[in-house]
């Protein structure tokens, strides 16, 4: 089978990891034969240069350049129809059988997958990533993506919760299908193994510090570590500029920049021993990259019990799920945590990672 694998809207990296992994689930499948891939200029460049691409089932990777004039809503409208009239022209070219979306926006890309759709017999998949958070009070463009469904095209959710709420949202459309996100543990040269020894008690990644200081949430859990007669500081990792002032003498805070390379992001997962996701996440109807970023390293994860993060969760890491009752006796039982019992937290770790691994995934890619 011959499939095109296109994503024309993402240009970070944060989502380049994604791109790879997906890249190398879908060339691994025994049932497609040749793949040709077209994506922004920067990450096609990163592709180029990475063993993904020595892959024999790759024929062509193509760049477009994507990231350099999108900064209005006019310059995106542009981009889309250049970057969609260059996967039609590859289209009538290859004639795939299968197209394989890794992002799409909600209001142009509607348009170009019906387009494609009504002229070509191609079989469409949309990876839906903050797709249904970001239509979810737009009725609008709730009714393009059920558009889309409607008319074929198949809409992929990387969590159940994502899926539930997807089915609640449009329909129960019967082209949504549930494709549990990959680990990026192929990715990782190592593992957090002996975390209790890093630097950082308590992680806060990315745009999940943005919420740490609402509705109190730093203040509930400061209280906990004010509680403890620690003979050294609890130190806290967090983006710079999310807290004014340090709130306690037993709590030390270091601060990063935000955005940062691949190298300083695993870095700062690896010498953490706990990743924080905060309340405001569950409600967010998207499955988590940091989590998976997390579960990838062997970071346990303090997380709401409700939303995508219970789905990933061993045994053990169930005792770090929280809810607005029991938040202070979550972070109790990780601060008191023996070593022991960290180190067969991270053990359970690695056995999620392997579930979420490239060869399930791959056997789920040719079903």
């Amino acid at each position: 089978m011959k499939v095109i694998i296109f994503d024309p809207v993402s240009t970070g990296k944060s989502h380049y990891t994604f791109n790879n992994t997906m890249i190398k689930i879908i060339t691994e499948a025994n049932n497609i034969s040749s793949v040709r891939i077209i994506l922004s200029q920067s990450h096609f460049l990163k592709l180029h240069s990475s063993e993904t691409s020595e892959s024999t089932k790759i024929k062509n990777i193509h760049g477009i350049n994507y990231s350099k004039i999108n900064k209005t809503r006019f310059h995106f409208l542009v981009c889309s129809v250049i970057a969609y009239l260059h996967l039609i022209r590859k289209i009538i070219k290859y004639n795939p059988k299968s197209l394989f979306i890794l992002a799409a926006d909600n209001l142009y890309s509607p348009f170009f997958l019906l387009i494609i759709k009504f002229i070509f017999n191609i079989n469409i998949y949309v990876f839906l990533h903050n797709n249904l958070e970001n239509v979810k009070n737009s009725n609008f463009k709730k009714k393009l993506l059920i558009k889309i469904l409607n008319n074929g095209v198949k809409g992929i959710c990387l969590s159940k919760f994502v899926m539930r709420n997807a089915n609640q949202l449009l329909n129960n459309n019967s082209n949504l299908l549930y494709f549990p996100h990959p680990s990026y543990s192929h990715l990782f040269k190592e593992r957090a193994s002996e975390s209790y020894k890093c630097e950082n008690d308590f992680l806060l990644l990315g745009r999940h510090s943005v919420f740490f200081t609402e509705s109190n949430f730093h203040k509930k859990i400061f209280s906990v570590c004010d509680d403890l007669n620690s003979q050294k500081s609890i130190v806290f990792s967090i983006r710079k500029n999310c807290l004014q002032k340090k709130q306690s003498k037993n709590i030390e805070i270091t601060e990063y920049d935000f955005p940062m390379n691949d190298e300083e992001y695993c870095k700062l997962l690896f010498k953490s021993k706990f990743l924080i996701i905060p309340p405001q996440s569950a409600s967010r109807i998207t499955a988590s990259g940091v989590h998976i970023d997390a579960i990838s390293a062997g970071i346990p994860v303090i997380a709401p019990e409700l939303g995508t993060f219970a789905e990933n969760v061993s045994v053990l890491g169930k005792s770090l799920l929280y809810n607005e009752e029991n938040l202070k006796e979550v972070f109790k039982r990780a601060l008191l945590m023996t070593n022991n019992d960290y180190e067969n937290l991270c053990k359970e770790l690695v056995k999620t990672s392997e579930l979420l691994s490239l060869n399930r995934s791959t056997s789920l890619i040719e079903k």
